[in-house]
């Protein structure tokens, strides 16, 4: 299977850039598959700015070209365009025996507060107030920072060993990576609300991550 793999695109974010996401998917080869791992729309209760509408309709229009996986993340587990079409709508994405792609929100402690937490924002910012952007909060704070995303790959490799896959792939923390934890291969695809964007690209049974700017 050759695919692109992309998270937090937050595309309603004041920190998005849509644009440059739709310069992006215009580069794919015909015949490769998208994968939208998780926190394609930052907040579903809001309307969608037109850069953001204009990105998704990019990404519906794709679906109807090549295969698109739309995987749940925390921010847009409840969101469905009115006009989904063929955009397959998925918890995670796997390839027995080789990888496994999830958001990684599930693998955090007290990910369901955090979750009630997230819909207390939307509910704000969707009113008007200016929207909470826990990452950046906890970016202030190295330590935490750097905790909060050790714990998901720790958690994450543990998963991975268990069901034997040998690689996962991650998003939610919005800071790439591609690093090898007891033999686990673990790789996060970071978010296209920071200045550099990263994807991870599947070539049949080859992983690698790479980086998009314009």
């Amino acid at each position: 299977m050759n695919a692109i793999i992309v998270s937090d695109l937050h595309l309603d974010s004041v920190f998005a850039d849509p644009e440059r996401f739709v310069k992006f998917i215009r580069t794919l080869p015909a015949g490769t598959a998208l994968i939208l791992n998780g926190d394609v729309i930052d907040n579903p209760l809001a309307r969608l700015p037109d850069p953001a509408r204009i990105a998704l309709e990019e990404i519906i229009g794709e679906s109807e070209q090549r295969r698109v996986i739309w995987i749940q993340g925390n921010h847009d587990m409840r969101f469905r365009p009115k006009r989904p079409g063929k955009v397959e709508f998925v918890g995670f994405f796997s390839i027995p025996g080789a990888l496994h792609v999830s958001h990684g929100f599930k693998f955090m402690p007290f990910w369901r507060l955090a979750d009630a937490t997230l819909s207390v924002s939307n509910y704000l910012s969707a009113g008007g107030k200016r929207p909470l952007n826990v990452v950046r909060i906890i970016r202030r704070i190295p330590h935490a920072y750097s905790a909060m995303k050790n714990h998901l790959c720790q958690k994450a490799v543990r998963f991975a060993r268990k069901n034997g896959f040998p690689v996962i792939i991650c998003g939610h923390v919005h800071d790439a990576c591609d690093i090898t934890v007891n033999g686990t291969r673990y790789i996060n695809t970071g978010a296209w609300t920071n200045r550099v964007a990263h994807y991870a690209q599947l070539d049949e049974n080859t992983v690698s991550l790479g980086t998009f700017s314009t």
